[in-house]
């Protein structure tokens, strides 16, 4: 072999020592590894999509505000001035009633809402009674859609109970909700279909939390809207009323013509409680802002 052809060899044999060299230098010190060139993958309670939470059952969707019986409208803000009063007089019921024209009653009233304390009554050594309710119709036909609390005592006992009724239909017992004195009740009746008449009605024992709210098909004209206290009458017998005491009804709401507003911005009565021996029993006062008023226990009758 003569020289040059040792040194071709030489500089051969050096090359390819160096492209040996570079490439184990590449394969195991300059390439990144797999593990730190990938992000980590989330994991499944990571993610978004992973456990969706199932849909609300019935029993868990929102119930009606309290607050607010009438979600989907809002206050009038152009209600005009407070409406003075008319006065009736009845023999079982006193409180205020509305109506978009006494002498000439229209289908406008679809909703009406308020709230009370439940009274406490007394003791009474004869059977006596009182509700205290809010109501759509019952002052210009038969019809009347209401729901309230009954205070009773039959017996020496006192007893304490939620209702509603659907007139000409006995009244109901509302059994999801137990009335106790002090309780603060909110209780609503709104038109939620004028097409089918489908009603509802809605109670909150906002003491306790626990609430009613139900809809009804039912007929009724919508001539009027009351905020009551009533001796009833039981065995088509006109009761004694027991002695509540007072008990006062506030945010007294009502939908007339499509407009939400205090009942005392809209034609009203305010209804007096006697028997027919001309005594008067319950005295109804007269509102304060339209919205709140307070009836005091005067006589059993």
């Amino acid at each position: 072999m003569t020289s040059k052809m040792v040194w071709a060899a030489a500089a051969v044999a050096i090359v390819v020592l160096i492209i040996a060299a570079f490439t184990y230098y590449y394969s195991n010190y300059a390439s990144p590894s797999p593990s730190s060139s990938q992000s980590p993958s989330p994991s499944p309670s990571a993610s978004p999509f992973s456990s969706p939470s199932p849909s609300p059952s019935p029993s868990q969707l929102p119930s009606p505000s309290p607050t607010s019986p009438f979600p989907s409208l809002s206050p009038s803000s152009s209600l005009g001035q407070l409406l003075p009063p008319t006065d009736q007089t009845y023999v079982n019921w006193a409180g205020y009633a509305v109506a978009h024209d006494f002498n000439d009653p229209q289908p406008l009233v679809t909703g009406v809402s308020g709230s009370w304390v439940v009274p406490q009554v007394e003791i009474s050594q004869d059977d006596t009674f009182s509700a205290v309710w809010v109501g759509v119709g019952g002052i210009f036909d038969d019809t009347l859609i209401q729901t309230g609390t009954e205070q009773d005592c039959i017996n020496g006992t006192v007893s304490y109970f939620a209702w509603y009724a659907l007139l000409p239909s006995n009244s109901i017992l509302i059994t999801t909700i137990e009335v106790s004195p002090g309780d603060t009740i909110t209780a609503s009746v709104n038109l939620v279909d004028s097409a089918e008449n489908v009603w509802s009605i809605y109670m909150n024992d906002r003491t306790t939390g626990q609430v009613f709210y139900q809809n009804f098909t039912y007929n009724s004209n919508g001539l009027s809207g009351e905020w009551v206290v009533e001796r009833p009458y039981v065995n088509d017998v006109l009761t004694k009323i027991a002695n509540f005491g007072s008990v006062t009804l506030s945010n007294c709401t009502v939908i007339m013509n499509n407009i939400v507003g205090a009942f005392g911005y809209f034609p009203s009565a305010r209804i007096l409680m006697y028997n027919t021996e001309g005594t008067r029993l319950v005295n109804t006062s007269h509102f304060n802002d339209g919205s709140r008023f307070t009836m005091h226990y005067l006589t059993s009758g």
